[in-house]
């Protein structure tokens, strides 16, 4: 799933995005506490720590409170997403389309310059 994210972004805008990848939740947040990143793509279920310990760890950090995350899941439990929403956190349903990525890609960073405007 990382490498099809990874490829559909790089092919919607090459050279715009420097992407990093972790195995799982606990490598994620190693990752972000030595990058400044403006958009965190996280599944939900990740060994290690699972999706949701990730956002609630990330929202604890300083300077990423505010960080745009899209978490992205398999899982169909209207609950799931709602916590997930609830924290901050954008829904990428899966199996997902490139359309869907890039237009939820856009938006989030979209609030993400609005925000450091």
């Amino acid at each position: 799933m990382r490498r099809a994210v990874a490829t559909t972004l790089e092919r919607y805008r090459p050279g715009s995005f420097e992407l990093y990848h972790a195995d799982d939740g606990a490598e994620g947040m190693r990752l972000v506490g030595s990058a400044a990143p403006d958009l965190i793509f996280c599944d939900f279920n990740m060994p290690n720590m699972d999706g949701m310990a990730f956002l609630e760890k990330l929202r604890q950090r300083h300077g990423h409170a505010k960080t745009p995350l899209i978490m992205m899941s398999a899982e169909t439990r209207p609950e799931f997403r709602e916590a997930a929403a609830n924290a901050g956190a954008r829904w990428l349903p899966k199996p997902f389309t490139p359309t869907l990525l890039r237009e939820l890609t856009d938006r989030c960073l979209q609030q993400t310059n609005s925000a450091s405007d």
